[in-house]
């Protein structure tokens, strides 16, 4: 993943929310590691893996499959391995990733997409490495920005969060990742919304 080294992000911190973002955190992460075991993947890239924390929740759930991480980070990336020591941390551009075709049993990226430029063509790069399903989710608005507006942040962005390029319904994000697989199944994990896409 190309990254603007002054883009704002706090990956760590908001791992780290309590109260009510917690709680909705909780809940993403269940759904998440729900949808990916039913998935059961042999092989997983989680692309856009940031310091490994969301990794180390679906490494937790296929406990038999081989992970490999991957993001434009270093510093972010080099942190992977002390979360789970058996993934594969790798340091590359999302748009170019050193992958070969359909290498990937099942690739997850998570909260990624609305932070890139050019989100159409990370999902056609994600598509190429995986060779069964996606497994994609991005902040469902506009209920994410009303979120941040009614915790009183980021009011002068009207709830944009810093670093946020995109912003997208749900009928958005369908037609953002649908042209480049087999099927899509659309799924709420409010804020947040997630897609499971076939490839096959």
């Amino acid at each position: 993943m190309s990254v603007d080294v002054h883009q704002e992000t706090d990956n760590l911190g908001k791992y780290a929310e309590t109260g009510v973002a917690g709680k909705l955190l909780e809940r993403f992460r269940l759904r998440m590691e729900t949808e990916l075991h039913g998935l059961g993947p042999r092989s997983l890239l989680d692309a856009g893996c940031g310091e490994g924390v969301a990794t180390a929740w679906l490494a937790a759930v296929a406990p038999d499959a081989a992970i490999t991480g991957l993001d434009g980070r270093p510093d972010a990336v080099a942190q992977l391995p002390g979360r789970v020591p058996r993934a594969t941390a790798v340091s590359g551009d999302l748009y170019a990733m050193p992958f070969a075709d359909r290498q990937f049993d099942v690739v997850v990226c998570t909260e990624v997409l609305e932070h890139l430029d050019r989100p159409d063509d990370a999902v056609r790069e994600l598509v190429r490495v995986a060779d069964r399903a996606l497994l994609v989710t991005v902040p469902h608005e506009p209920w994410f920005r009303a979120g941040n507006v009614a915790r009183l942040r980021y009011l002068k962005r009207l709830g944009n969060t810093p670093g946020h390029q995109n912003n997208w319904s749900r009928s958005g994000f369908t037609q953002l990742v649908e042209p480049h697989v087999a099927s899509v199944r659309w799924l709420s994990a409010f804020p947040w919304q997630a897609i499971v896409a076939e490839l096959r």
